[in-house]
C-alpha cells in the first residue's frame, strides 16, 4: 500500500515539475514568421503567403496553434480553419518535434486595391498533457 502511495506521489511531483517546466521554456526559441512574399500586386494576379515556424530548442510542442487576420480582399481558397467575414480568420495547428521547422504557403488572390497587412498574429500552445494553454501575441515584423 506504501509502494502504491509512494508511486503516486512520485508520478505526481514529476507532472507538477514538467508543467512548470513547460510553462517557463515553451516559447524560448520558438519563432513564427508570417508574411506576404510579393511587394505589390495587380487586382487578378496570384500571391503567395508563407507561414514558417521553427521550434529551435530540443523540448517538442505537441500542439501549437497558430492565427492570424487579414483584409478579406484577399481571397484565398476556401480550406478548414479559416473564416472570411469582416475579416479573413485563419487558424493553423502544428505539431513540432524539437529542432523542426515546417514552412506552409498558401495562393490567394487580391480583389481589390490597397495597402494589405496581417493583423492580429497570436500563437497558442499547449503541454503534452493538454492541461496547460499558453497564448502569446506576436509583435508586427
Amino acid at each position: 500500500m506504501i509502494t502504491i502511495i509512494v508511486i503516486a506521489f512520485l508520478a505526481l511531483l514529476a507532472f507538477v515539475m514538467f508543467r512548470k517546466y513547460y510553462l517557463k521554456h515553451w516559447s524560448d526559441n520558438l519563432d513564427v514568421k508570417i508574411s506576404i512574399l510579393q511587394q505589390e500586386l495587380v487586382e487578378g494576379e496570384t500571391g503567395q503567403l508563407e507561414e514558417v515556424v521553427t521550434n529551435g530548442k530540443r523540448m517538442a510542442i505537441p500542439m501549437l496553434k497558430v492565427a492570424f487576420k487579414t483584409d478579406r480582399e484577399l481571397e484565398f481558397e476556401k480550406r478548414n480553419g479559416s473564416k472570411t467575414t469582416d475579416m479573413y480568420y485563419h487558424n493553423d495547428v502544428f505539431g513540432l518535434k524539437g529542432g523542426e521547422r515546417i514552412t506552409r504557403t498558401y495562393s490567394f488572390v487580391p480583389s481589390g486595391f490597397g495597402y494589405f497587412r496581417i493583423d492580429s498574429k497570436e500563437i497558442i500552445a499547449f503541454d503534452i498533457f493538454f492541461t496547460v494553454k499558453e497564448i502569446m501575441e506576436l509583435k508586427e515584423d
